[in-house]
Order: structure tokens, then sequence, then C-alpha cells
């Protein structure tokens, strides 16, 4: 099981926030590791030479938060001296250089390499996925797609929203619960540019005064339109609030914290 790398959870997080647009690589590629590249995306312990060069590998759709490896991915025939034992992997946008793995894992078993190998990954054996919670399952799979897939997501506008009852991965902008009495989402594009997989609010995020009393809001939440739409991030509000009448109700500067893991 593999997961993303800190560059491409900052560089998707800028991307649906409508900070810097991602652009994905059409050809992706597998390098073999013999230590945990880990979410730095480290090269040090890749195999370098005897024969070793990375290789292209692709994605079936994503489904379930998950995309699972298309195709036996074969390398080039071990030359010279062993390469060592292959323990984990690394997704590349370039099949050369540093700097651009945007996923990685371990091999449920090792490869022991030898001169004359011709090393290879079966066919479904390396799988991509986004943990659950936080992030809806539509935006997970969506993500997956555009990353390791190269299929279109433009980004999206962003509307804060508030809501009086659980948010799970499988909701949508049609079934959370938000609060009456005058209350609205907010548009609002001004987020910080993401860091170690973080961003938050650069502006207050001002919701329209309420005109009744609100019930107490448990969960809030990003999505793509004012109304209805796509649910893309959630989590519980820290702490629950029941706005009253004439109440301003505000998330101050930097107190809107989206992650992405």
């Amino acid at each position: 099981m593999g997961s993303i790398t800190n560059l491409l959870e900052d560089a998707l997080l800028d991307h649906i926030l409508e900070n810097t647009a991602y652009t994905p690589s059409a050809t992706l590629y597998m390098s073999l590791h013999t230590a945990d590249p880990t979410e730095s995306g480290s090269v040090a312990a890749e195999i370098v030479g005897n024969g070793y060069a990375r290789t292209a590998i692709a994605f079936s759709a994503a489904a379930t938060r998950q995309a699972i490896q298309n195709g036996q991915v074969t390398f080039p025939q071990v030359i010279t001296a062993p390469w060592g034992t292959v323990t984990h992997f690394g997704i590349h946008t370039a099949s050369t250089g540093s700097g651009n793995m945007i996923g990685y894992g371990a091999f449920d078993n090792s490869i022991v390499t030898e001169v004359g190998n011709v090393p290879f990954v079966p066919d479904l054996e390396t799988v991509i996925s986004i943990n659950t919670g936080g992030a809806s399952n539509y935006l997970a799979n969506i993500l997956i797609d555009f990353a390791f897939r190269n299929q279109a997501f433009a980004q999206p506008g962003i509307w804060v929203a508030m809501a009086t009852a659980t948010i799970t991965d499988a909701s949508t902008g049609s079934t959370i619960t938000e609060p009456g009495g005058n209350y609205a989402r907010v548009d609002f594009g001004t987020w910080n540019a993401a860091s170690g997989g973080q961003s938050d609010n650069g502006a207050d995020i001002t919701f329209p005064t309420p005109d009744t009393d609100w019930s107490t809001v448990t969960y809030s939440a990003l999505l793509d339109a004012a109304t209805l739409g796509n649910l893309l991030i959630y989590a519980t509000a820290t702490p629950n609030q029941a706005p009253k009448i004439g109440d301003p109700v505000k998330i101050p500067t930097g107190d809107y914290i989206v992650t992405m893991d």
C-alpha cells in the first residue's frame, strides 16, 4: 500500500484552495528503493547503476479512495552487480532526477536481486490511497485520478459551510445538515500557500448574522458550490457553538486549518 508525499499533498491543497494550479504528469515512473523514501520523497536509497532505471507505471481508475497498478512493471536486467534487496517503491513525474516523487510505499514482499535477473512488479501489486476521514470520497477519488492518471480536475471555487449534524466521507453537498436563520455558505478564496500538508485561511471568514437561533454547529466543511454541489473537505467544529439571534459568526484568520495526509 502506498501514500502520497508531502510534495503532492502541498500541490493538491494549493490546487483545491485556488492557489497555484497543479499540472499532473502524463507519464509516471516507478523507482525501486532499499529503504523507506518516507513522506519527504527521499531518493537516498534509490537503486543506482548496474542497469537500473525507473520504469513507466500506469494505474486503473480510482475507486474506494485508491488506485491500483494496471499492468506489470518490468525493469531492466540487473548487470555487473546485484541491486540489493528492494523493499520500497516511489512514484515519480520524471524518469530521472529528484524532488518529483508524488507517491511511495512498501512492497508486501521484498525483491532480492541478482545479476541476470529482470526484476518486475506484478500487475495489481501497487496501490495508492488517501486515508479516510477529512477528505470526502468524491475528492479522494478525483484527486487520485488527477495526480496519478492525468484526469481533468479544474480548480474549484470554495464555499465554507457549517453543519449541525455529523458529516462523513460519503456525505455530499445535498446531504449535509446546515443551519437556518439567515445562514448561507461563504464564498472564500483567501488561503495561505500550503506547507507540510497544511494550509489555513488568510483572512476572516464571516457568515451572515443569524436572524433566528441556530442549532449547535458541530462540523464545518468546504464545498464547490453555494448550494448543493460536491463535499470536498470536512472536520469537526472545535469548540461546538450555537449562535443566537444577532451573534457575529466568524472564523478568525488562521483558525481554519486544512490538512491532507
